[in-house]
């Protein structure tokens, strides 16, 4: 396939348009704008170009899986008669997805510092959208119609997402790229400021990605009292700000979330506190939030090894929903395309400077892996493309002006 695209290199702009839609756009009724406008994006650039644009054939790879998982669980819903139109549109969009970032990235429209520039730019503007959301009611109902997340919480947002713990994930990921200096900041003061953002936002989200947050600034702190270049004066305080966020994280977020979660029996919980915990899951339900509830699985062996074709309403666990949706056969194979984008991802990354960028994958994957015992984080409208284009960034032009 050939696309004329103007030159090897887009503006800035665009590339934060393209970006900032891919992983934001919302849906108003049919049309799906994180799909429309990056390929706008991208067309409006080829229209007067005399630049041949090729397609990147790893990703194109990528969108051929995803298309086999696709066809797998068509074939599933026509033996059950379950048709799961929505379940199979988000694999659609996800293959769609991979197939225009082929085309960009085949076609070197954007670099790769300009993709992680402006990804990283996208996540910052939704977190400044969380704060003010969060604080002030009438954004946060404007924010609601935008996302269509419309549970409308005290001192909670969720920003572009449908989802408080997809919001916390999503800003978890921006404190995760700021601490890995990627992209490089070069100022303390930024990178303090954009830290703060980050975990302000987080706080308004989720209290799990609330609780990781706080272990990630304590290992970070930690780290920073055992560097070298810190002097002993330096290090006796932070060494007690690291014990004071594990105290915090521990007696204040985690063992209350455990004792409402699984209904221990072990920790006095405030009803005031339980309350606020009930409110942050993410089934509409309350009666069945116990996450232990949401562990099942399809009654025969046979739904189990090959899926129903349709997704479980009633959890929140994605490993369940996938489950459901094709069978342990799907979800392996869906671990397996994931792994895939991880080992490409990683393959791009040859220089030892870049080590920072490598872990920063590692643990946004192990991330993902993780967290989706507790909600649905494979294939999704936001973290796909973002993991795509943090993944593939790498094997683009390293920056403007150079080829």
């Amino acid at each position: 396939m050939v696309i004329m695209v103007k030159q090897p290199l887009a503006s800035s702009l665009s590339c934060f348009v393209f970006c900032s839609f891919l992983i934001f756009g919302p849906k108003i009724g049919y049309a799906d704008l994180s799909l429309l406008v990056p390929t706008l994006v991208f067309l409006l650039l080829g229209f007067s170009s005399h630049h041949p644009a090729r397609v990147d054939g790893d990703l194109l790879k990528i969108g051929g899986f995803v298309f086999l998982l696709l066809t797998y669980q068509l074939v599933i819903q026509s033996f059950t008669a379950q048709f799961d139109v929505e379940s199979s549109l988000r694999l659609a969009r996800a293959g769609v997805t991979c197939l225009l970032l082929a085309s960009a990235i085949g076609s070197r429209v954007f670099s790769s510092d300009a993709i992680v520039g402006s990804t990283y730019c996208a996540l910052a503007v939704n977190s400044t959208l969380i704060i003010f959301a969060a604080l002030f009611e009438p954004i946060n109902m404007l924010m609601s119609e935008i996302s269509g997340n419309d549970r409308i919480r005290h001192l909670r947002a969720s920003g572009l997402l449908s989802g408080f713990d997809m919001a916390g994930l999503i800003a978890l990921i921006g404190l995760l790229m700021t601490i890995c200096d990627v992209p490089r900041i070069p100022s303390r003061l930024t990178r303090g400021v954009m830290m703060t953002l980050f975990v302000v936002s987080i706080y308004f989200t989720s209290r799990v990605t609330m609780a990781i947050a706080a272990v990630i600034i304590s290992i970070y702190i930690l780290r920073l009292a055992l560097s070298r270049k810190v002097g002993i004066l330096s290090k006796i305080p932070m060494v007690a700000s690291f014990v004071a966020i594990g105290l915090y994280v521990l007696y204040d977020a985690l063992l209350p979330l455990l004792e409402v979660t699984f209904n221990l029996g072990f920790f006095d919980v405030s009803d005031s506190d339980r309350l606020d915990i009930l409110s942050r899951h993410a089934q509409q339900d309350e009666t069945r939030f116990l996450w232990s509830d949401m562990i099942f699985f399809p009654d025969n062996l046979t739904e189990i090894v090959f899926g129903t074709g349709a997704e479980q309403v009633f959890s929140d666990v994605g490993y369940v929903k996938d489950v459901y949706r094709y069978g342990i056969i799907g979800v392996i194979f869906s671990i397996f395309i994931y792994v895939k984008i991880y080992s490409k991802g990683r393959q791009y990354v040859k220089k030892k400077s870049e080590n920072n960028f490598a872990g920063l994958l590692l643990i946004i994957y192990v991330l993902i892996f993780s967290l989706t015992w507790k909600n649905n984080y494979f294939f999704t409208r936001n973290i796909f493309p973002l993991v795509l284009l943090l993944g593939f960034s790498r094997k683009m032009v390293s920056s403007f002006g150079k080829t």
